[in-house]
């Protein structure tokens, strides 16, 4: 590459990087004050889950023919590392711009959402740096570590990412048992008391989280955060989320009232609305389940009575039953 073209590369290569800051702290200003879902964002950042594998692809690319290159085994693969890094930088701001959309327009939060957040941007910085040293020729044994790492931080960026669509243990289920840890494998739950009789049963621990684990925590947990709602336990549950926060509702749950429950209103609405909880074509809850939650509401809500402290009621006695008779066997 000739001086004056070399020159125009690393002034382009400021200016994308200079130009995806703007952008980036532009949509962090006009956005950070949203208080509901924003449809225009949403529809703009749902095109990150195309954009992101640009980057995946094509710095892992760069890393390979760059070894390659170095290898001498394909000398001429070298000359494909600069392209792969061009396109890689410059869709990875475009994957981190469509992302910071649709975390703001859909208002997410969580553990697995921050971690993706900035490895994200990590990579946009690592990709540019790899871009400059790559223009500025620096050795290819160097050259390589970097693109080394900033392939490792794409890998836990789209891990991240991964936990937030999938459960967390999707990519560790069935490894190894070593290999769990390191590939994150959530730690088992403390076991509950098998020994019990089940009229000794808390009914939140034993019942009610049980469902909410099972219809509520893929999007109400501490990883992935919706409407600043966790459903992960009762002490999260009970600070509400973001609407309890704001004072638009008086709680999640109202003791010892379903009916005026923000929980039950929202899973028994017509599942045409918006409002509708679980959206979209997760698994909703089951009438028997809606029941059981009612009933402890409507119970008071307690995050320690006991089945037994509970008063019957018609509605919920076959449920306990069967659930009785599960127990016993």
């Amino acid at each position: 590459m000739d001086p004056i073209s070399n020159r125009l590369s690393f002034r382009l290569t400021l200016a994308a990087f200079t130009g995806w800051l703007i952008v980036i702290a532009g949509l962090w200003v006009a956005m950070r004050g949203l208080d509901e879902h924003s449809a225009a964002a949403i529809f703009l950042g749902r095109f990150h889950i195309l954009i992101v594998h640009v980057p995946i692809g094509l710095l892992s690319a760069a890393l390979i023919f760059e070894v390659l290159g170095m290898s001498g085994w394909f000398p001429k693969l070298s000359e494909s590392v600069l392209p792969c890094l061009w396109l890689g930088a410059l869709g990875s701001m475009g994957a981190t711009i469509a992302g910071y959309l649709l975390m703001a327009g859909e208002q997410l939060e969580g553990k697995d959402m921050g971690l993706h957040m900035w490895t994200g941007l990590g990579v946009v910085v690592l990709a540019t740096l790899c871009l400059y040293a790559k223009l500025a020729r620096i050795s290819p044994l160097v050259m390589s570590v970097l693109l080394l790492v900033t392939v490792g931080l794409t890998g836990a960026s789209s891990h991240f990412g991964g936990n937030m669509v999938h459960d967390n243990d999707y990519l560790s289920e069935y490894a190894p048992d070593p290999l769990k840890p390191l590939l994150g494998h959530p730690a088992p739950k403390e076991s509950l008391v098998a020994d019990i009789s089940f009229e000794e049963w808390p009914i939140y621990d034993r019942i009610v989280q049980p469902i909410f684990d099972s219809k509520c925590t893929e999007c109400h947990d501490e990883n992935k955060i919706e409407g600043g709602l966790r459903m992960d336990s009762f002490a999260a549950l009970a600070e509400g989320g973001d609407l309890v926060k704001d004072g638009d509702i008086p709680g999640e749950f109202v003791a010892g009232k379903s009916k005026e429950s923000e929980i039950i209103i929202r899973v028994t609405m017509d599942p045409s609305e918006d409002d509708f909880m679980p959206p979209g074509k997760r698994e909703h809850m089951t009438p028997e389940e809606v029941s059981l939650v009612a009933w402890w509401i409507n119970q008071g809500a307690s995050p320690s009575m006991t089945v037994a402290q509970a008063k019957p009621d018609a509605s919920v006695t076959p449920l306990l039953d069967e659930l009785r008779s599960r127990h016993a066997k």
